[in-house]
C-alpha cells in the first residue's frame, strides 16, 4: 500500500497521543512506502496540542492543525481530509480503539 494519509481528530486525548503515534508509525512503516499522519486538535484545552506540536517537530510525516474553538469531530475530520496530500485517506479515532 502506498501514499497514505491518516486523519485523526483529537479532543482531550493528551494521555494516549504518544502511544497512538508509536503504534500507528510501527504499523504504517510495515505496510506503506509513503505516509503522513494528520492530527486535528479540536480545542480540547488540555496538553494535546503541545504533544502534537512536539511530534510534528520530530517527525516530518506528522502534521498538526488546531481549531480556534471546538467545532466537533466531523469538522475536524473535514479539515484533515482537506489538508491530506496522499492518494489514500484513512480516518481513525484518537482513543486507541481502532
Amino acid at each position: 500500500m502506498n501514499n497514505l494519509s491518516v486523519i485523526i481528530p483529537v479532543y482531550k486525548s493528551q494521555d494516549g497521543l504518544t502511544e497512538l503515534y508509536k503504534r500507528l508509525v510501527a504499523t504504517l512503516e510495515g505496510c506503506s512506502n509513503t505516509f503522513e499522519i494528520i492530527f486535528v486538535e479540536d480545542y480540547g484545552r488540555d496538553k494535546s496540542w503541545e504533544i502534537i506540536s512536539k511530534l510534528a517537530q520530530n517527525d516530518h510525516r506528522v502534521k498538526g492543525f488546531q481549531h480556534s474553538r471546538n467545532f466537533g469531530q466531523h469538522n475536524a475530520l473535514l479539515l484533515g481530509i482537506r489538508k491530506a496530500q496522499k492518494e489514500i485517506v484513512i480516518t481513525i479515532d484518537d482513543d486507541l480503539q481502532h
